[in-house]
């Protein structure tokens, strides 16, 4: 199995996260960084008047998701860094964050649904990004 550089998780809630870590977690070696990420779209860009209220629900989805990131971060058994990256178009984003922190895998959670493969954020990721990801099924409830 190939050995991996930067591995890079991207969590999207309390549900998937743990067991996305765990994969993580199996995979990296000695010398290899886990950073925990979690993409939000960018309220204020789209926020063409100033309007308080989608500033602080923006502001309040920022401060839970840290917290969600941190205390994954803090069961890990190995360094753990974490990361909120803010942005109107996630999947540029995302791979401006890979090509500057040097990240060579990605994993991803992904639900089998209804339609899942055509609502998916993971399939666009995968369809658009340069790296190797690893698309890890997350069971339902």
């Amino acid at each position: 199995m190939k050995h991996y550089q930067h591995i890079l998780v991207l969590v999207n809630d309390e549900q998937d996260g743990p067991l996305l870590l765990h994969r993580a977690n199996q995979m990296v070696h000695q010398d290899a960084r886990i950073t925990l990420a979690h993409i939000l779209i960018d309220y204020r860009a789209m926020n063409y008047i100033s309007d308080s209220m989608m500033n602080d629900a923006g502001s309040s989805q920022v401060i839970e998701i840290k917290a969600l990131l941190n205390h994954l971060a803090a069961s890990s058994p190995w360094p753990v860094t974490t990361r909120v990256i803010i942005s109107l178009d996630k999947v540029r984003a995302l791979a401006t964050f890979i090509r500057k922190q040097e990240v060579d895998l990605v994993i991803i959670g992904h639900h089998n649904r209804l339609f899942g493969v055509l609502t998916s954020r993971s399939m666009a990721f995968i369809n658009h990004l340069d790296v190797d990801c690893f698309i890890c099924h997350i069971p339902p409830d």
